[in-house]
This record gives C-alpha cells, sequence and structure tokens, in this order.
C-alpha cells in the first residue's frame, strides 16, 4: 500500500503542478534543465560531423518533460554513496494520499461502500460529460465517418501493415 501511495503522489503533484499559467514541462528555460534538453517541435534528427564520420548525437538529448519528472520531481541522486535529501512536495503528496485513504476508512466497511460507489461512477459519468462535449464539436460528424467508414484502398498499403506488425509486437511485450 505505501508504495502504490508514493506511485499516486506523482500525479497529485503534476496535477497542482499544472495549475500554473505555464506547464513548468513545456520549454528548457527552467533551473533543472540540462545543455541537453531539447524542447519538442524543434529538429528531429541532430547529427554531427566528425573527422569525416557522421555522428548522431539525439540518444542523448532528453524532452522537457522527461527532465522535469526525473530532476524536479525525483531529483535523483548521483548514486547510492549520495541518497540526496526528502523531496518536500513529493512528501506532501504522499501525506495528502495517505490522508485520503484515512477518511476513506475511518468509519469502516461501510464508508469504504460509499467510497467504490462514487469511484465506479465517476468515471462513467466523466467520460459520458466528454462523449457528449466531442459530439457537439464543430466537424464531429466528419470524424465519426472517418473512424466508422473503412477505406479499403489503405490494405493494400505496405506501410499500413508494417505499422501493424510493430503494433503486435508492442502488445505482446
Amino acid at each position: 500500500t505505501s508504495y502504490y501511495n508514493v506511485i499516486i503522489s506523482y500525479p497529485i503533484l503534476f496535477l497542482w503542478k499544472s495549475l500554473q499559467a505555464q506547464l513548468p514541462w513545456e520549454n528548457c528555460q527552467n533551473p533543472w534543465n540540462t545543455p541537453r534538453c531539447v524542447e519538442l517541435g524543434g529538429p528531429d534528427q541532430l547529427h554531427m560531423m566528425m573527422n569525416n564520420s557522421l555522428l548522431s548525437v539525439s540518444e542523448r538529448l532528453r524532452t522537457p518533460a522527461d527532465e522535469f519528472f526525473h530532476n524536479e520531481i525525483l531529483q535523483i541522486s548521483d548514486g547510492i554513496g549520495s541518497p540526496g535529501g526528502i523531496v518536500w512536495p513529493l512528501f506532501v503528496c504522499n501525506l495528502l494520499a495517505w490522508i485520503v485513504i484515512y477518511c476513506c476508512i475511518i468509519n469502516g466497511v461501510e464508508s469504504v461502500g460509499k467510497v467504490v460507489y462514487f469511484t465506479a461512477t465517476f468515471p462513467f459519468l466523466i467520460l459520458a460529460v466528454l462523449f457528449v462535449r466531442g459530439i457537439t464539436l464543430p466537424g464531429a460528424a466528419e470524424g465519426i465517418r472517418f473512424y466508422i467508414m473503412p477505406q479499403w484502398s489503405q490494405l493494400t498499403d505496405l506501410r499500413v501493415w508494417a505499422d501493424a506488425a510493430v503494433q503486435i509486437f508492442f502488445s505482446l511485450g
């Protein structure tokens, strides 16, 4: 249970950080970013020429979101020799998760049943609201028609079959 609460503290902290006017993982102009940070929408692949050899340097680059998670949220230390300190925002979010659990089970099984009613129905309510909002947007009919109507000519394209095979391998693990 304690491990699960640590994992739950990440989305709580992300939710809190996402309420800012500018998302902190949008760009590379933050104190936790490194010189290897590359913003999305930039060059797709970076290469460098050395001694008439082509070198790819993009494997070492990181997105702002990746650096935000590892350098700001987790604050990963250099190794086991330097354990670092307490990450106070994560500590507060973990404490908040434990308080929510305590409030849910303070009165025993009866209160847990009420919580389950809410947590089981609320996601479906949100999905229904998003569905109604989605089908009332301009161009929704064209999008639904595109989704439902098959394009038989695409079945002769070899790239479609290659992409399908890649997805199968990803889903198989």
